[in-house]
């Protein structure tokens, strides 16, 4: 589109075109009612993310950008260190590689069933999302956390971290190293 800036105005110049952004482009979960349809959404798009990431080609890497803000920040940590992993469309495909690199077997999240209250404005400042997914290396017993942020249903920052897991019974307490 061709425009001037005088005094803060946009004027179009004569025979350009204006694309007005829909309110699904602007935010996609705009439609959305519910705390749980609210939650659930956004667990989708943090797994879409994840696949998509790990594949290539122009309509991955087009759905990829309409998923996540173009400076969302990506990083992972694994023992004392912490490794930014870039920004955009480029952090979330590090990201992939790293969950891809522990070799995940099972995920896991927590759910929240029955809090389907009503969101006023899913769109607003007050309505971010946070959702944390386990990518998990059973055999290994390890686990990659990661923290996928969302402003207006899209990924505003992704912080992962690998751990190791012990699991056992209660009568068993716990593990002495």
């Amino acid at each position: 589109m061709k425009a001037a800036f005088a005094f803060g105005l946009i004027l179009l110049m004569p025979g350009t075109r204006v694309m007005a952004a829909t309110a699904e482009e602007v935010c996609p979960v705009s439609h959305i009612k519910g705390a749980q349809d609210f939650h659930d959404e956004h667990v989708r798009r943090a797994f879409e993310i994840v696949e998509i990431a790990g594949k290539s080609g122009a309509a991955n890497e087009a759905r990829l950008a309409a998923l996540i803000h173009p400076g969302a920040s990506f990083s992972f940590a694994e023992g004392h260190t912490i490794q930014a992993l870039g920004t955009g469309t480029g952090g979330a495909r590090q990201l992939a590689a790293e969950i891809a690199r522990i070799k995940p077997d099972a995920f896991r999240y927590i759910d929240y069933r029955d809090i389907n209250w009503p969101i006023e404005n899913p769109c607003s400042d007050r309505a971010p999302e946070q959702i944390t997914l386990e990518f998990v290396d059973t055999r290994n017993r390890r686990v990659l956390s990661v923290g996928f942020f969302f402003e207006s249903g899209r990924l505003s920052k992704a912080e992962g971290m690998l751990a190791f897991f012990v699991t056992g019974t209660l009568k068993q307490g716990p593990v002495r190293r």
